[in-house]
């Protein structure tokens, strides 16, 4: 289970392994045990990820990281965890492959 560190109303999610351009996470949201796995595209020079349930079952598949906006609609799979990610960059830019978890954060925001 990944480590998440609170940080006012949000979580920042800690990715273990910058640089590697294919790998999962586990980590629990609002009490409720996700799988999030993050792959890198390098013909697009772009990171995304799909959310599965603890099962391993597809909740919302393709969403582009991209910094300060939120990642996805939570209407489209009800299972899908309440609330909603964000990449926080101070540059405002699309978290790189060896900068994710370094420069560019991920970051939970439960629904209130």
């Amino acid at each position: 289970m990944s480590s998440a560190v609170l940080s006012g109303d949000f979580f920042i999610i800690q990715i273990p392994a910058p640089g590697t351009p294919l790998f999962d996470l586990r980590v629990s949201l609002s009490g409720i045990d996700y799988i999030l796995k993050f792959d890198w595209s390098g013909r697009e020079s772009r990171w995304y990820m799909t959310i599965f349930d603890a099962a391993g079952n597809v909740l919302t598949a393709g969403i582009k990281l991209v910094s300060g906006w939120l990642l996805y609609n939570r209407e489209t799979n009800p299972l899908a965890p309440f609330g909603n990610f964000m990449v926080i960059d101070p540059e405002d830019q699309a978290p790189q492959l060896a900068d994710f978890g370094i420069r560019s954060q991920l970051v939970w925001m439960p629904a209130a």
